[in-house]
């Protein structure tokens, strides 16, 4: 492979860079209803990063992943990782005066976000390799072990639906293509079927917009590497930065 062909390979998706900066951002907002109620508000906007996450995590995995093994991996360490950060910052939330022992129960019984993400890819990796058995008990261990403070059982189909949609729109599949995108469709309606009306269209706009744009175009441009570390440093030290604010204030 000449030089050129080298270069060409590890030009990096444009609308997908945008997509997890806007996601990134459109967390950090809803994460800083941590210091007070004046900053719930910044929930509404805040409802975008789950559906952007689900799609950048679910297009990456089916069309820019060798190893999806390595990939799954990467993710749970990342989860592992962020916990102790999560528990950290949700207690912050909850508990008006958290101790060492409440923050260690949130812990344990509340798992951060992206063992939602997890899930659901996970669940599309055994549905592809046709351990179908394997995909529905997975599904209900991941929506039972996610449903506190995360988005439970819709929020792990919805990934692994469009895991399998953009699996089958890179195979041009359109047919299964459509009936996945149906149903992570159907998951983000049910997923926000008590909130209000502003919330639900942000959430559910955020992912068809994120979707056909990343179908539509296809702008590309070399990227520093580094970039990465920010994206999995991100979420741990913004959550850490939030309490460590937080404390100082209360």
């Amino acid at each position: 492979m000449d030089i050129a062909a080298q270069n060409k390979n590890k030009k990096s998706n444009l609308v997908l860079e945008v997509i997890k900066i806007i996601a990134f951002l459109s967390m950090a907002l809803d994460h800083l209803k941590i210091m007070g109620p004046s900053y719930f508000v910044l929930e509404t906007p805040g409802r975008a990063a789950y559906p952007l996450f689900a799609v950048a995590l679910a297009y990456s995995y089916s069309y820019h992943t060798r190893s999806k093994k390595s990939y799954l991996l990467r993710l749970f360490a990342l989860g592992v990782i962020s916990q102790p950060f999560f528990a950290l910052w949700l207690s912050g939330l909850l508990i008006k005066a958290p101790t060492w022992d409440t923050i260690l129960s949130v812990e344990m019984t509340s798992l951060n976000i992206l063992f939602n993400l997890l899930g659901g890819l996970f669940v599309a990796l055994l549905f592809q390799k046709k351990r179908y058995a394997l995909a529905v008990l997975s599904f209900l261990l991941f929506g039972a072990i996610t449903h506190k403070f995360s988005y439970g059982a819709p929020g792990v189909l919805m990934v692994a639906a469009l895991a399998l949609f953009f699996n089958e729109t890179k195979s041009q599949n359109f047919h299964a293509a459509s009936l996945y995108f149906s149903c992570a469709l159907a998951c983000s309606f049910v997923l926000l079927s008590t909130s209000n009306s502003s919330t639900r269209a942000i959430f559910v706009s955020s992912m068809l917009l994120s979707v056909f744009s990343l179908l539509i175009f296809n702008a590309k441009m070399e990227l520093p590497e580094w970039r990465r570390w920010i994206y999995y440093c991100f979420y741990p030290v913004h959550l850490f930065v939030y309490w460590l604010i937080w404390l100082s204030i209360v």
